[in-house]
């Protein structure tokens, strides 16, 4: 049996440590924008570097765009391209699942 090329796709982007963590944290934000370091404090125990691999990562996927204002000093911010803002949505489905069914299981548990 041979994988869905498009599942595949959608893996290689969730599949990496921190992509979905991302996505996520910048569809919270006001305009789905924040700053280098708005991310890095929200999403919990990333390190600089990653980060920052990781948001290259998202930029070349088309996911998320990087803004550069050429202020003294300069402003970066990144956000949500339409592509990414659909990712996120087409994945609010399984956040209500493991919602669901992690409520399920720690009932299970008891």
């Amino acid at each position: 049996m041979s994988i869905c090329p498009n599942l595949e796709y959608a893996f290689q982007i969730l599949g990496k440590k921190w992509n979905g963590y991302i996505l996520h944290f910048l569809s919270t934000q006001r305009e789905m924008r924040a700053s280098f370091n708005d991310i890095k404090n929200g999403v919990t125990n990333i390190t600089s570097k990653a980060l920052s691999a990781c948001l290259q990562d998202l930029i070349s996927y088309g996911l998320v765009l990087k803004n550069v204002k050429p202020t003294t000093p300069v402003s970066i911010s990144y956000e949500l391209t339409e592509k990414g803002t659909a990712l996120v949505v087409a994945l609010r489905p399984i956040q209500q699942w493991a919602y669901d069914f992690l409520k399920e299981d720690e009932k299970n548990e008891t």
